[in-house]
């Protein structure tokens, strides 16, 4: 009888640590707290299984993303904070999970820009500022393009 007791508590463990599950809410058409299975967990609007409207998804390393979501992406004003390797803040516009049209963003500790993305790079005009030396100018793939 124990090893009964112990098996269906081992078996809830693991399911409860192992799968993915709304936890709380409506995670189908409302709004809901879903946990994956990565240990990622998204609070926030749904819509036909999938992250539609607004919310906040928190990643397993601290990562954080708040704003806009369309057909279970990021898309739309939003604020990511990436404590990956990475280490960046960015707030601006998202297309797809990537940084693309205004924003600012943060990263390398000090360096900020504040301009065009396309595509997660700095493209269109934009202001830099690395190391405290300003460059206003346009940008094309990450690199001065015509500085002023």
């Amino acid at each position: 009888m124990n090893i009964k007791i112990i098996f269906s508590a081992i078996t809830f463990f693991l399911f409860s640590v192992c799968s993915s599950q709304c936890i709380s809410g409506n995670c189908k058409v409302g709004n809901g707290t879903f946990k994956f299975e990565n240990g990622s967990i998204y609070v926030g609007e749904w819509w036909n299984d999938e992250m539609n409207g607004k919310g906040t998804l928190i990643w397993a390393d601290g990562s954080v993303y708040v704003g806009e979501f369309k057909n279970g992406l990021y898309n739309g004003e939003g604020t990511y904070l990436d404590y990956s390797d990475n280490k960046s803040l960015y707030i601006g516009e998202f297309i797809d999970e990537i940084e693309n049209g205004e924003g600012t963003k943060i990263f390398n500790k000090n360096d900020v820009y504040i301009g065009e993305l396309r595509e997660g790079k700095m493209n269109g005009f934009g202001t830099l500022i690395k190391n405290g030396v300003i460059k206003n100018g346009y940008w094309k793939n990450n690199k001065p393009h015509n500085q002023m």
